[in-house]
């Protein structure tokens, strides 16, 4: 016995849910705030967030050293 086609589209397919925890680490004079994505978001948040205000240099610096990091801890899908 087949069925009846209908006007209602197909369901889309579950999606699996992930779970992940916030991140926060010390750097002596910065540290860095890790979030994941929020429900139905594509991208995480990392904020690198000084004690004192910084030279920019020092800014750049941080940056740099948090994406080299990062790219160290994570495997990048592509």
């Amino acid at each position: 016995m087949t069925e009846a086609p209908t006007d209602k589209p197909a369901s889309p397919p579950a999606r699996e849910e992930l779970y992940f925890d916030s991140l926060k680490e010390h750097r002596g004079v910065s540290f860095i705030e890790y979030q994941p994505p929020v429900a139905d978001a594509t991208f995480a948040t990392m904020n690198v967030v000084f004690v004192d205000k910084p030279q920019d240099a020092a800014v750049v610096a941080a940056m740099m050293e948090e994406l080299r990091l990062t790219q160290c801890r994570i495997t990048l899908l592509h």
